[in-house]
């Protein structure tokens, strides 16, 4: 929404309060790893990595409540200042005007600055397109330890799916005991489904849709309808396409929080996605005792059983019998 200055003279993003819900529920989960997984007293907790491919301007100010509070950016790097082995904060912040670009990113700088960093944490600072933005982090990431990207962009179209997928089959690995624990990468996505629901009755933004849900029309029409015939409205089928598509690479399903307007009408969905049991279970255990005034949903499907139905499925349509399940 472009930026704004803020009582105290801060150059801000300017945004409404629902935001707020967003980067709060990010905070939760940021404090998971500097307060439980790197608590003081614990030997040796692993590496952490931050991503962060939209950082815009790293606060962000909502004028009808007259309140100012950080964005991802700025919670990412007080996570890794108070994580005791806090490593690397990569942030891209773009504008394709250069005016505002060097304007959001002086005002992340300054942000920054006043975090002080402990020299352990290693910060770069990209303003590139999302996919150049997303090779580039890349480079940075060392898959044997963890990483959380965050994905939020301004409209759906900004984060097309296969920038997602690209991310989702980032693969490490790491040891307990004589086991090898497959390592993913965790996930913070804002998906608007809002603007996705208006979409996808406007005839030439069609293809918008299909782009932010890695889904060709004929298809995502299709399961639209199907999930209708059951009731679902066109706002829950876009959410169950998405999770489902995330679930093909994670072990857990997503934790999914919908974020409402003042008005009551959902304005996007938060998918957080990590295998890793601690995050998510006290992750669920926080949404449930601390955003009890926000409506939520939780997608029940599992990834496991979507994965074998999609076995079970390759299986019959090599043998030549009909099509099982739904892609």
């Amino acid at each position: 929404m472009g930026q704004i200055i803020d009582t105290e003279g801060r150059v801000c993003e300017q945004t409404k309060w629902h935001s707020r819900q967003k980067h709060a529920f990010l905070e939760e989960y940021l404090n998971i790893w500097s307060e439980q997984v790197g608590k003081d007293g614990k030997s040796n907790p692993p590496t952490l990595d931050i991503f962060d491919l939209f950082a815009s301007f790293g606060f962000c100010y909502c004028p009808e409540e007259k309140k100012t509070w950080k964005g991802s950016a700025l919670l990412a790097a007080e996570c890794l200042k108070k994580y005791q082995n806090g490593k690397l904060l990569f942030l891209n912040t773009y504008h394709p005007d250069e005016k505002e670009l060097q304007a959001q990113k002086k005002s992340l700088e300054n942000g920054l600055s006043n975090i002080h960093l402990p020299g352990r944490v290693k910060t770069v600072i990209e303003s590139l397109p999302i996919e150049k933005a997303v090779e580039a982090a890349i480079s940075h990431v060392n898959l044997n330890y963890p990483s959380l990207w965050i994905l939020d962009p301004y409209q759906p179209e900004h984060l097309p799916w296969d920038i997602v997928e690209r991310i989702c089959k980032l693969e490490g690995s790491y040891q307990i005991g004589n086991r090898k624990i497959t390592r993913k990468p965790e996930l913070f996505i804002c998906l608007m489904t809002g603007r996705l629901q208006r979409l996808t009755g406007i005839e030439k933004e069609k293809e918008t849709v299909g782009i932010a849900m890695g889904l060709e029309e004929t298809i995502w029409k299709a399961k639209l309808e199907n999930y209708r015939d059951s009731d679902d409205n066109t706002r829950r089928a876009l959410i169950s396409m998405y999770a489902e598509k995330i679930a093909n690479f994670y072990k857990k399903p997503p934790i999914i929080l919908e974020v409402p307007s003042t008005d009551g009408n959902i304005v996007y969905t938060v998918f957080l996605c990590t295998d890793h049991d601690a995050g998510h279970y006290v992750m669920k255990l926080h949404k449930l005792t601390k955003y009890q005034e926000w409506r939520k949903i939780e997608w029940e499907k599992s990834a496991e059983t979507i994965s074998a139905k999609k076995k079970i499925q390759r299986k019959a349509e090599k043998s030549g019998q009909k099509q099982l399940f739904f892609e």
